[in-house]
């Protein structure tokens, strides 16, 4: 499922939103621990945790995982983002579930084709 892109104020709000069928605390794991981050995002590795973001999570049988990009404004490079993000999105699910992504460039661009097109439609 796309990202819900939204006007909001003077720049867009991109949310995704991901039902998965595993504990908050492992879902949050794979956003937190350096170890879990690498297997999805090599780049990407967290300095230090601190207050600002939100996050929702409903303790039954699994938890509700809303991401949210705040774009001040609409690039070219936008939809490229938004498909990353959906395609980490998918991996971290994924891995949650004990399976991998073949490949995860053939994901992106099916996404990115798919970013581009709503992009350039609420772009309009």
């Amino acid at each position: 499922m796309l990202a819900d892109i939204q006007k909001s104020g003077s720049g867009y709000t991109a949310t995704m939103v991901r039902e998965l069928n595993h504990s908050a605390a492992e879902v949050w794991a794979y956003l937190t621990v350096n170890e879990k981050l690498k297997q999805w995002f090599p780049e990407l590795s967290v300095e230090e945790l601190r207050t600002g973001g939100a996050i929702k999570f409903d303790m039954g049988d699994g938890c509700r995982l809303v991401f949210i990009e705040k774009l001040n404004r609409i690039t070219d490079h936008t939809p490229r983002d938004l498909a990353g993000w959906h395609v980490c999105l998918a991996v971290i699910a994924a891995l949650l579930d004990g399976r991998t992504i073949e490949s995860r460039k053939s994901e992106w661009e099916k996404w990115h084709e798919q970013y581009r097109e709503a992009i350039c439609a609420i772009a309009e």
